[in-house]
């Protein structure tokens, strides 16, 4: 009977380690997420300052987009229909007009 003892002792010895060595694993993940959620955390508070609610300059809030008072009037872009543009091109006339250059 010792036999299947021995053999079993090996086994039960290795799936101890591998369980101890998880175990370690474990420890350093867990400790390792507490220490990312206060950086979170930090960062967080950091963002959430303005020069308003804590010492920085107001230089440092940024850009706010401010709404486009605007109206859309419901007419559609561009000039009149059946209108034929036409831009004005210079002439001998035109020159004339500046005096000698």
């Amino acid at each position: 009977m010792q036999e299947p003892n021995a053999t079993a002792d090996p086994m039960l010895q290795a799936m101890n380690e591998k369980a101890q060595a998880l175990q370690g694993q474990v420890q350093a993940l867990t400790s390792e997420v507490e220490r990312l959620r206060l950086r979170i955390k930090e960062f967080e508070a950091q963002a959430s300052k303005n020069s308003k609610n804590s010492s920085k300059p107001p230089s440092c809030d940024g850009l706010k987009k401010t709404a486009s008072l605007r109206v859309a009037s419901g007419r559609k872009p561009g000039g009149q229909t059946g209108v034929d543009v036409t831009s004005l091109s210079p002439n001998a006339t035109s020159r004339s007009c500046l005096g000698p250059v």
